[in-house]
Protein backbone atom coordinates (compact mmCIF):
# COMPACT_ATOMS: atom_id res chain seq x y z
CA UNK A 1 0.00 0.00 0.00
CA UNK A 2 1.64 3.68 -0.89
CA UNK A 3 1.25 6.17 1.59
CA UNK A 4 -0.88 9.06 0.81
CA UNK A 5 -0.13 11.90 -1.14
CA UNK A 6 0.99 14.27 0.97
CA UNK A 7 -1.32 16.83 3.13
CA UNK A 8 -4.27 13.78 2.20
CA UNK A 9 -5.37 11.62 4.82
CA UNK A 10 -8.60 9.34 5.27
CA UNK A 11 -9.56 9.46 9.14
CA UNK A 12 -11.75 7.48 10.67
CA UNK A 13 -14.32 9.60 13.25
CA UNK A 14 -15.82 7.63 15.52
CA UNK A 15 -16.46 7.44 19.02
CA UNK A 16 -17.32 5.38 21.75
CA UNK A 17 -20.87 6.73 22.12
CA UNK A 18 -23.97 5.74 19.35
CA UNK A 19 -26.24 8.38 18.87
CA UNK A 20 -29.45 8.54 16.58
CA UNK A 21 -29.16 10.23 13.39
CA UNK A 22 -31.74 12.50 14.66
CA UNK A 23 -29.94 13.16 17.92
CA UNK A 24 -26.58 14.14 15.45
CA UNK A 25 -28.30 16.21 13.39
CA UNK A 26 -30.00 18.34 16.52
CA UNK A 27 -26.42 18.91 17.68
CA UNK A 28 -25.27 19.86 14.51
CA UNK A 29 -28.23 22.48 14.38
CA UNK A 30 -27.80 23.94 17.93
CA UNK A 31 -23.50 24.44 17.24
CA UNK A 32 -24.93 26.49 14.46
CA UNK A 33 -27.26 28.51 16.46
CA UNK A 34 -30.15 27.22 14.76
CA UNK A 35 -33.52 26.55 15.64
CA UNK A 36 -34.44 22.47 16.16
CA UNK A 37 -36.03 21.50 13.01
CA UNK A 38 -39.47 20.00 12.87
CA UNK A 39 -39.68 16.53 13.06
CA UNK A 40 -42.51 14.54 10.80
CA UNK A 41 -43.28 10.92 12.27
CA UNK A 42 -44.73 8.97 9.51
CA UNK A 43 -45.89 5.20 9.71
CA UNK A 44 -43.77 2.61 8.42
CA UNK A 45 -46.58 1.44 6.17
CA UNK A 46 -46.92 4.63 4.58
CA UNK A 47 -43.55 5.27 3.99
CA UNK A 48 -43.63 1.53 2.40
CA UNK A 49 -46.35 1.94 0.00
CA UNK A 50 -45.05 5.08 -0.86
CA UNK A 51 -41.73 3.56 -1.58
CA UNK A 52 -43.49 0.52 -3.85
CA UNK A 53 -45.39 3.53 -5.57
CA UNK A 54 -42.95 6.16 -5.96
CA UNK A 55 -40.51 2.89 -7.23
CA UNK A 56 -42.05 2.52 -10.27
CA UNK A 57 -41.10 6.12 -11.44
CA UNK A 58 -37.90 5.99 -13.27
CA UNK A 59 -35.41 7.65 -11.09
CA UNK A 60 -36.78 7.74 -7.75
CA UNK A 61 -35.16 7.98 -4.90
CA UNK A 62 -37.11 6.61 -2.98
CA UNK A 63 -37.90 2.66 -3.50
CA UNK A 64 -38.77 -0.50 -1.92
CA UNK A 65 -34.86 -1.18 -1.81
CA UNK A 66 -34.08 2.08 -0.34
CA UNK A 67 -36.47 1.93 2.46
CA UNK A 68 -35.60 -1.46 3.42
Amino acid sequence: VDAPARGHAIVDVVGGDEVEYREMLGAYRAAMGLLPALRVTLPGALVGAAAALSGLMPGAMLTRDTWT
